[in-house]
């Protein structure tokens, strides 16, 4: 038995019919791993070796899977977590019909009524599927073989396991859960699960096709209720049925004792190719059968087993805290090295991704959305959502699911220019979830599905109960309380003349406003200043240089002449030339300086200088410093921890209570010695196998290499950094 095992795929991509079934797909359990979840910071990557008759080569998909469980027989996981992906390594995965390509997903808080402020899945988003009216998820069954009994990956022909967690609402009638049955008249096989509502009970429906009339087993009335999580198990165990309810065995009424084979072997159309979830389908008519689902069904997780796990692996299930995802790595590998083993490395497939160059080749065609605007890669209108989803069109294939949170109240706007969208997706990427006004992050699940979604308060607790603390420090590396922000304007360049005025000898002139064909300007530099016979004039930084020369303002906005002659000047024309980008004259500068004192006082000043591409107007490069002063102003507390276990339950994104008396981490202490915990979100995770290992960081991100790589800007702890004066070219 094994809680670990490594999954490979080669394609087959001459298959046109059916290519998640033209590949090359073996398990492995590993000697060694090591993965780790990056979330924002980096790509996800792995390392591991495996025995050295192993036939992964450069090149191919590698998946990770780690569970609380055995995964040998494990033959579909399902966490619903933004996408309805299939995470044991079979690909099982929705059909993408219907409402539900991209799933309506809603953090918990925002149920209403189906929400439980304190439940199990506190700190997780959460699938709705509304079906009363709508139809249900289309599923694809993946078989073994590909003859002519075609054996289904999930094999009903002896003992085996099926988990659901999940609420639903709804007042009458039945409710259709899991569809396997095929009740065509030729073929009478399968298995349906159903929730009766009227009395508030299970109902399983199993058919071998021996004879005309299902057998139909049922839990006792008053045995489930709605808008509670529930743990529904259906297990066969040596031919008979059980049925658990939150880990209960219940009562049942009809025959239990039914060892009958219930796959449908009749596969000849892709019409039995198929599983259903949440409405009964019709495989005569080939369409759902209307008034069979719920008016709203909450999936949190599905697993399905070749064999029944014992009772402490399925009380597992029931009481650990759970799961974002199972599947904790997909990539492709990048290396390989043969020796008495051999040992891979990986990169995620977000690496593919994050580097892709958007550019008008790109973004060939015109948006399929009528709600965005796009001239190339110009945007002029579109929230980030829409955005995302447009150019994800033209990655991958369209392998990437889109879930965002939805920006109903999108605060980047357009009106005073466009969004620049060339470069790499990853910057655009982070500069649209910086531009929103929720705490966002983002990452990449190891099947394809991009996420952007709010930091999320959880129940978990860490503290020297269950994790030892390794690291404690304060990062300022990544602090800026004084920020001046650029936006992407062209430079122009200006030629006039002006009369200096009379001057004394040995004085300066009067402060001078640069003037350039548009109106007021803050100057890039001086190419040159001339006086009226044609000589240059030099910059000086001296309030009493030597000779004649000239200054310009800190803020870059005017500029004098000093006067360093023996009598009086006035110097007419004297003729300036010089570019600029920038205009003072508008309501909305396309420079913005944006500070916190507070921030300054308590820190010390950390200035940045950073040029936003993605915005040629003031108006969003004034959000955007805004926003970016909020997210970096503070000294930020940086925490590592580590647990002997593979801890599954803790996922970047989730925000944790962190204490450690000791040594002193926590939000607050009361004169018992009671600590309030101090609220930090998880930034990374590292798994070690088989030390069985977890490595945490929460906070801030411990700072390397490639986040000076990444950094936006010139960061400096002076403001002459910032507010440098420009030396005449």
């Amino acid at each position: 038995m094994s809680k670990v095992k490594i999954v490979s795929i080669r394609r087959n991509n001459t298959s046109t019919t059916h290519p998640k079934l033209a590949t090359h797909r073996r398990f492995y359990n590993p000697k060694t791993a090591i993965v780790r979840r990056e979330g924002s910071r980096a790509v996800d990557n792995m390392n591991f070796s495996l025995d050295i008759n192993s036939k992964i080569q450069k090149g191919d998909e590698v998946f990770y899977i780690q569970d609380i469980v055995d995964v040998d027989d494990l033959k579909g996981i399902w966490n619903f977590y933004g996408n309805f992906r299939d995470e044991s390594g079979y690909e099982q995965d929705d059909y993408y019909t219907g409402n539900y390509a991209i799933p309506e997903c809603y953090k918990n808080g925002d149920l209403d009524d189906l929400y439980e402020p304190n439940g199990r899945f506190r700190g997780y988003y959460t699938t709705k599927c509304s079906t009363d009216s709508e139809d249900g998820l289309k599923m694809i069954k993946q078989y073994e073989n590909q003859d002519n009994t075609k054996i289904p990956v999930f094999d009903m022909s002896n003992d085996f396991d099926i988990y659901f967690w999940l609420k639903w609402s709804d007042s009458s009638g039945l409710s259709t859960i899991i569809d396997f049955l095929n009740d065509n008249s030729s073929v009478n096989k399968g298995l349906m699960l159903e929730q009766d509502n009227d009395n508030d009970r299970i109902k399983l429906t199993v058919n071998d096709g021996t004879s005309g009339t299902p057998n139909v087993i049922t839990t006792p009335n008053s045995s489930t209720a709605n808008f509670t999580d529930i743990l529904i198990r259906v297990t066969r165990i040596d031919g008979t049925f059980k049925i658990f309810l939150n880990n209960a065995e219940q009562t049942l009424t009809g025959t239990a004792a039914y060892d009958g084979d219930l796959n449908d072997y009749n596969n000849g159309s892709n019409t039995h190719d198929y599983f259903y979830l949440f409405k009964r389908y019709n495989r005569s008519t080939s369409s759902f059968v209307a008034n069979t689902g719920a008016s709203t069904f909450i999936p949190q997780q599905l697993r399905f087993y070749n064999s029944s796990l014992p009772d402490d692996e399925s009380k597992k299930i029931f009481i650990s805290k759970p799961q974002k995802m199972t599947m904790k790595f997909g990539g492709n590998v990048w290396k390989v090295n043969e020796g008495m083993s051999k040992e891979y490395k990986a990169v995620a497939f977000a690496s593919k991704l994050f580097n892709i160059v958007i550019n008008p080749a790109l973004l060939s065609s015109d948006p399929s959305d009528s709600a965005v605007s796009r001239t190339g890669v110009a945007y002029t209108d579109g929230k980030s959502r829409e955005i995302l989803a447009d150019i994800l069109e033209f990655v991958d294939g369209d392998e990437y699911i889109k879930f965002t949170e939805d920006p109903s109240s999108d605060p980047v706007q357009y009106a005073q220019g466009s969004l620049n969208a060339s470069g790499l997706f990853i910057d655009l990427l982070e500069f649209l979830i910086l531009m929103k006004s929720e705490d966002l992050y983002f990452t990449v699940l190891p099947r394809k599905t991009l996420i952007i979604e709010a930091y999320l308060d959880s129940n978990y607790t860490i503290s020297n109960n269950n994790f030892e603390l390794i690291k404690h420090s304060y990062d300022d590396t990544q602090t800026a309380n004084y920020i001046e922000c650029i936006a992407n304007t062209s430079q122009e360049t200006t030629d006039y003349s002006y009369n200096t005025g009379n001057i004394s000898a040995n004085s300066w002139g009067s402060w001078r406003i640069f003037a350039s064909n548009r109106g007021d300007a803050v100057v890039d530099f001086i190419v040159s200043i001339t006086d009226d016979s044609g000589n240059d004039v030099p910059f000086t930084s001296s309030d009493f240089p030597s000779g004649s020369a000239y200054q310009i303002s800190e803020d870059k906005t005017q500029f004098r002449v000093y006067n360093g002659t023996s009598s009086t000047i006035n110097w007419s024309p004297a003729k300036v030339l010089f570019v600029s980008s920038f205009f003072v004259g508008v309501s909305h500068n396309s420079k913005q300086i944006k500070s916190d004192s507070t921030s300054i006082a308590e820190n010390g000043l950390h200035a940045k200088t950073m040029i936003v591409p993605q915005v040629s107007d003031g108006i969003n490069l004034a959000t955007f410093g805004t926003r970016y002063l909020d997210r970096h102003k503070d000294v930020n507390q940086r925490v590592e921890v580590l647990s002997n276990s593979l801890v599954n339950s803790l996922h970047i994104g989730q925000k944790v209570g962190v204490f450690y008396n000791t040594k002193k981490i926590y939000s607050s202490i009361d004169t018992d010695g009671i600590s309030t915990p101090l609220q930090l979100k998880v930034q990374s995770v590292e798994w070690r196998y088989p030390e069985s290992i977890t490595k945490i960081e929460l906070g801030e991100n411990e700072f390397d290499s490639f986040d000076v790589a990444k950094s936006e800007g010139d960061s400096s702890r002076s403001v002459n950094a910032i507010v440098n004066v420009p030396q005449g070219l």
